[in-house]
């Protein structure tokens, strides 16, 4: 392969296969002068296909492997927004499905009528999140997860109190 991936997917063939076919592929999207990966290639960037183009002298453009944690890591972003004190809706990571129900029984998202949205923490394909009306949807949403977002991606489930409002993406 041109390329044995050297980050979380090292030890997924699947993952060093599809960076190495994209690289190739990249390669003859150079004859154009430039590559640009962006949003719908969020796993290509946080396997680190930027800076392996760097380091072959190709030209890209995308966001670095630490850069596209914040997309592909949701508990990754929400912490980094609360160190920064950057607002974003109260929320609680939980590294299983126990600790997820755990936290859903409690009152920390209010009472059995509260919306709840549940994310898988990984890229999910769009996937990965359930707005879930009260807490008897959001238990089956964190139950169905695994099913709905793939097992690596709802290795921590992040929950999030529901907020209204108007939401802005920028995807660049």
């Amino acid at each position: 392969h041109l390329f044995r991936a050297k980050t979380r997917g090292a030890n997924n063939p699947a993952q060093a296969s599809k960076i190495s076919t994209t690289v190739r592929r990249g390669v003859a999207i150079l004859s154009f002068g430039l590559c640009r990966f962006g949003f719908f290639f969020g796993d290509l960037l946080a396997l680190g296909i930027v800076e392996e183009f760097e380091r072959r002298n190709l030209r890209i453009i995308g966001a670095s492997e630490k850069a596209a944690r914040l997309e592909s890591s949701k508990s990754f972003a929400k912490d980094f927004m609360a160190r920064h004190s950057i607002p974003t809706a109260k929320y609680k990571t939980a590294f299983s499905i126990y600790e997820a129900k755990e936290t859903l029984n409690s009152d920390f998202f209010g009472n059995e009528n509260s919306p709840v949205v549940v994310k898988a923490d990984g890229l999910a394909a769009g996937k990965g999140v359930v707005v879930a009306q009260n807490k008897r949807e959001a238990l089956k949403a964190v139950d169905e997860l695994e099913k709905l977002a793939g097992k690596k991606a709802a290795e921590k489930i992040i929950l999030e109190e529901f907020l209204t409002g108007r939401e802005l993406s920028l995807i660049m």
